[in-house]
């Protein structure tokens, strides 16, 4: 018994450490201002960060919906967003291991600047049979 009593100690130890170190990262918060468009296969949120700071931050989060096909037939995707804020393209011409989800996000100089903001989002994918092609328009108020 005195043999095996260090290895529970051990085990007792590193159990306690992985429960107290558990990690609750539930992902990005768009808390300050934010629009959500659906698009066939997608909903793409356009979101705007700390725009009462001297940089704010806006940014696209396209999530791929389960109803329009498997994610592993993915081969290619790209992303467009033209706004009255400025523009990103995003673009993967080889996807793997995708989990659904593209994420980017840049600094706004003119977001504090002006009350609404206009803009397009489109979207394309390759699977393993058809090109994709979905754009939409949106708008977000912004009051202070």
């Amino acid at each position: 018994m005195k043999q095996v009593m260090p290895f529970i100690v051990i085990a007792i130890l590193i159990g306690t450490v992985m429960f107290v170190m558990q990690d609750d990262y539930e992902g990005p918060d768009y808390a300050d201002i934010k629009t959500d468009v659906e698009i066939p296969g997608w909903t793409i949120t356009y979101y705007i960060n700390d725009i009462a700071h001297d940089e704010p931050m806006h940014g696209i989060e396209a999530k791929r919906t389960e109803d329009n096909g498997d994610f592993d037939t993915m081969k290619s995707l790209e992303l467009f967003l033209v706004s009255s804020e400025g523009s990103f393209y995003i673009q993967d011409l080889e996807v793997e291991d995708f989990d659904g989800t593209v994420r980017h996000e840049e600094v706004c100089s003119g977001c504090g600047q002006d009350e609404h903001i206009n803009g397009r989002v489109m979207i394309n994918w390759n699977d393993q049979t058809n090109t994709h092609m979905e754009y939409e328009t949106f708008a977000i108020e912004i009051n202070d």
